[in-house]
C-alpha cells in the first residue's frame, strides 16, 4: 500500500442512512474513515505503526458492527 497524505478508500463509499440521528451518523461516518485509513501493512497499522489491528481500527469496527 502506498502512503499518501490522504487516506485511500479501502472499499466503495457506503453513505450513512438518512434515518439515523445526526450524532450517530457522524460517529458511523468517522468510524468508516478510520477503518479506511488504519489498514494492515505487513502486520502493522499503516498509519500509527502499532500492531495490526490497532486500537483505532478495533474501536471503529465495534462502532460499525453495533449498527
Amino acid at each position: 500500500m502506498i502512503r499518501t497524505d490522504k487516506p485511500q478508500q479501502a472499499r466503495p463509499g457506503n453513505p450513512v442512512p438518512d434515518y439515523l440521528p445526526p450524532p450517530l451518523a457522524h460517529l458511523l461516518n468517522t468510524a468508516q474513515h478510520e477503518i479506511d485509513w488504519h489498514v494492515n501493512d505487513r502486520g502493522v497499522c499503516a498509519v500509527c505503526g502499532s500492531a495490526f489491528p490497532c486500537e483505532r481500527a478495533v474501536l471503529a469496527d465495534l462502532a460499525l458492527s453495533a449498527l
